[in-house]
Formats: C-alpha cells, structure tokens, sequence
C-alpha cells in the first residue's frame, strides 16, 4: 500500500513539473530570446505553476530586478566618471534607466493585474526604449566608446524587455 502511494505521488509529482516545464519551452518557443526565457523562467519556482499570465508577471519582474540593478550600476559609473563626453552620454542612460525602473516597469506590472494589456503594453515598451536611448546617446557628438559593460547591461535589459513583450502579445490575442 505504501508504495503505491509513493507511486501516486511520484506520479503526480512529476506529471506537475512536466506540464510547468511544457509552457514555459512552449511559452519561450514563441519569443525572441528562447535560451534567456527559459532560463528567467526556470529560476522562479512559480514558473512551474503558472499559466501565460503568471509567466509574464514573472518575466515583467526580472525585467525591473535586473534593470534596477543595472541602474545602480550606471548612476556609479556616472558619478565615478571624469571624462565629460561619457558623463553626457552616462547622463542619458540614468535618466532613462530611472525612468525605466521607476515610472514604467512598476506601471506595468500593476496593469498586467488589472488586465489592461495595452497599457501594459505601452508601458513595457517605454521600458524596452531605455537601452537604445542609452546607447544612442555615444553615437552623438563628441562620440564616445560605449563601455563593454554597459553594452552587457543594455542588452540583457532589452532582451527581457522584449521577452516579456513577446508574452505580452500571446497574451492579448
């Protein structure tokens, strides 16, 4: 008897899993940025019990983790820098960012729980703007080397963003 039970339970607990897993790879299958999907989704333990919804949330909140983080990195380098055309550009980059995590990613978020998808939308994809604003600012004049980390930080940043855009429009139809 106890080991049917242990059956039982082996049975239904792995069946769990196997259903989270199989919407999050077909959930990452349908955006840009399958590898980095999976593994944001893989690293939230609700990921195994969310449906689309959910996995945007999570995704949205990663999006706000990282970019914060990246935030405070730049407002150091800006502060730290000596060097008047990157202080400009680094400039450019904390006001974006702060908007970004500020005003945008927290919007958003509390509109995906509200079921306003456009907003969200539009939210999301003022948040996404950050990074190209960012590294735009170093093609004006004086031009100025974008920082290889910054570069990093800028595209991690915009692929979740784009993640989470991507779930967001499965999510609208």
């Amino acid at each position: 008897m106890k080991f049917l039970m242990f059956l039982f339970f082996f049975y239904f607990s792995t069946s769990t899993s196997v259903e989270g897993a199989d919407i999050i790879e077909e959930t990452c299958k349908k955006t840009e940025y399958y590898d980095l999907c999976v593994k944001t989704l893989r690293s939230d333990p609700r990921s195994s019990n969310a449906d689309l919804k959910g996995l945007t949330q999570i995704t949205l909140e990663a999006s706000l983790v990282f970019g914060r983080g990246a935030f405070i990195k730049i407002k150091k380098m800006y502060n730290e820098t000596k060097e008047k055309g990157l202080k400009s550009c680094l400039h450019v980059c904390v006001e974006n960012y702060e908007l970004a995590v500020v005003k945008n990613l927290p919007a958003a978020i509390k509109l995906l729980g509200q079921n306003k998808f456009n907003d969200v939308n539009s939210y999301l994809s003022a948040a996404d703007d950050a990074p190209e604003t960012c590294l735009d600012s170093f093609s004006e004049e004086p031009k100025t080397d974008v920082p290889p980390e910054l570069a990093a930080w800028n595209d991690h940043f915009e692929q979740l963003c784009t993640i989470a855009l991507d779930m967001l429009s499965n999510l609208d139809n």
